[in-house]
């Protein structure tokens, strides 16, 4: 093999290693927050699936969340103390 062939080839496999992430380090984790601010709930329009933890348990899953509405994490917070002391 010739040594342009073989300069080439080395190119080719190191974009393609970079390209799918065969170099990174470690795991990649994306969060993402909804910032709703007092009185102002959200609705979520877009029919997306994303990655939970279920309160309570712990287990994590997906969940589809078109048409869910959002509100502030103490509000939220204050919702899980009521149903954790319901008969």
């Amino acid at each position: 093999m010739t040594t342009t062939r073989l300069m080439r080839l080395s190119c080719l496999i190191a974009s393609l290693m970079l390209t799918s992430a065969c170099l990174s380090i470690g795991p990649r984790v994306k969060t993402e927050v909804v910032i709703v601010r007092l009185g102002k709930p959200l609705q979520v329009l877009e029919n997306v699936t994303v990655k939970c933890r279920r309160v309570g348990d712990g287990s994590v899953g997906n969940q589809d969340i078109g048409g869910w509405y959002c509100m502030p994490k103490d509000h939220f917070e204050r919702l899980i103390d009521r149903a954790s002391r319901a008969p």
